[in-house]
């Protein structure tokens, strides 16, 4: 009796050991093969243990508000390929979801202007070891839960401190967004990624300092993440990739650095909400995820 009772209280102590936490928000919940998936605001995708757990994030979606998943730990949140996490239990926050729920304004997407996307200049250094350079000062101590749009804005406001040619260094965004396609054939755990990019001789350049040793060219970077080294097409309607799920494995979407979140991007098609400048509440909160919650935006 007393081997079964201490049998069982070493499961119990692996389990809480092995168990996880991470605060998010639920931006959708998608049904792929039968499955109910909660797509989490990380980029990542989860699996609900029991239908309690479901439930619960219908309801943090329904209120809009952050939640806390408590994980059955089966894969590094980092891991490329790793499968997807399965959550536990799902804690709702008091605090609002910075998420905001899609409608389409009549005939907004009609008169959307999609070189609204890039609202500011993009870098376009001459040789690539200046774009090395700036690739070794962009920081590697970032926080192992953090949230990747979260590095991308810090390490877009680092290299933002840089000057070349006496002009502000200004990187934009590429966004890789997943498929159900690929996300189904694959067992895949995100639904989107996103670096910072510069250009070199008119060349986008991912400077993803996560997944990456310097500077690499578009389809290197996709590689990294799309296993069956598909073509991303590139597009500049969130509604290429919302409505055609199945025709390929991934979509790329560019970006100016304003652009924080992916929802941002439908913002503008579907609301016309244009992004054209820093905002300092979202800099506040991408320094507390990103590098710590002690952590402060540096001045220019």
């Amino acid at each position: 009796m007393k081997h079964i009772l201490g049998a069982l209280l070493f499961l119990i102590f692996l389990h809480s050991a092995n168990a996880e936490t991470k605060k998010t928000e639920i931006i959708k919940i998608e049904t792929i093969d039968g499955e109910s998936l909660i797509f989490a605001g990380d980029g990542a995708i989860y699996e609900s243990s029991t239908p309690e757990v479901l439930s619960a994030a219908k309801s943090a979606l329904e209120l809009r508000r952050t939640v806390k998943l408590k994980l059955l730990h089966t894969s590094n949140l980092e891991d490329v390929l790793g499968n997807r996490n399965i959550v536990s239990k799902i804690i709702i926050q008091s605090e609002k979801s910075s998420f905001q729920k899609i409608t389409n304004t009549p005939n907004q997407k009609d008169n959307y202007d999609p070189t609204l996307l890039m609202s500011t200049y993009i870098t376009d250094v001459d040789t690539f070891e200046q774009a090395n350079q700036l690739f070794k000062t962009m920081r590697t101590r970032m926080r192992r839960k953090s949230q990747c749009y979260n590095r991308a804005h810090v390490w877009a406001w680092e290299l933002h401190r840089n000057l070349i040619d006496d002009q502000r260094v200004q990187v934009g965004k590429m966004w890789l967004f997943f498929t159900k396609k690929y996300i189904r054939n694959y067992n895949y755990k995100w639904w989107f990624h996103i670096t910072p990019y510069l250009n070199h001789n008119g060349k986008a350049l991912a400077m993803d300092r996560s997944y990456t040793r310097g500077p690499v060219e578009t389809k290197q970077w996709t590689d990294i993440f799309i296993q069956s080294r598909e073509n991303c097409a590139e597009v500049n309607r969130y509604t290429d990739y919302e409505n055609f799920q199945d025709s390929g494995d991934c979509f790329l979407i560019k970006t100016s650095v304003h652009y924080w979140q992916p929802w941002h991007i439908e913002n503008l098609e579907k609301k016309g909400q244009y992004r054209d400048g820093w905002q300092k509440f979202e800099l506040k909160k991408a320094y507390k995820n990103a590098v710590g919650w002690r952590a402060r935006v540096p001045n220019l």
